[in-house]
């Protein structure tokens, strides 16, 4: 069930005194995922989990039409459009401290449900830059 495969990453390290070559030896385990848990993960019920799966398990080009199927899916998927519905007009989540009254995610904040989180999710999930709502927030974000 599990394979070794030896990958050798060659790089250059460069000091101020001194240059030498970098040799990195990395076992990497691949793993045959059963037949019945890939057939799982490619359900249409949730087009994120397919798109990744697709893109990251099967390895399949982005130029696959049925990976690209999947990630225009993605934007429709119901969690995503809760989120992206959730988005301030500007271009970021925002979140009422209930105690305090005090907002957060306007800035660039690491509480939960901020923007921070928030697009970091969406990312996770397959959202891209591609849709105007993502490029909105993370130009928001990064400015």
């Amino acid at each position: 069930m599990f394979k070794l495969k030896k990958i050798v990453l060659k790089g250059y390290y460069k000091t101020h005194w001194y240059d030498f070559k970098v040799f990195q030896y990395y076992q990497v385990i691949i793993m045959k995922i059963p037949k019945n848990i890939t057939d799982w993960l490619l359900e249409e019920a949730n087009p994120s989990i397919r798109y990744r799966t697709m893109r990251e398990l099967q390895e399949l080009p982005e130029s696959d039409p049925n990976l690209q199927l999947a990630k225009k899916q993605i934007s429709s998927y119901q969690p995503v459009k809760n989120m992206l519905e959730a988005m301030h007009p500007e271009g970021y989540w925002e979140q009422i401290n209930p105690r305090s009254k005090k907002s957060y995610g306007k800035d660039v904040e690491y509480m939960r449900d901020t923007t921070h989180f928030i697009l970091a999710y969406l990312a996770e999930l397959g959202m891209t830059r591609e849709d105007p709502k993502i490029e909105k927030a993370a130009n928001r974000y990064l400015s």
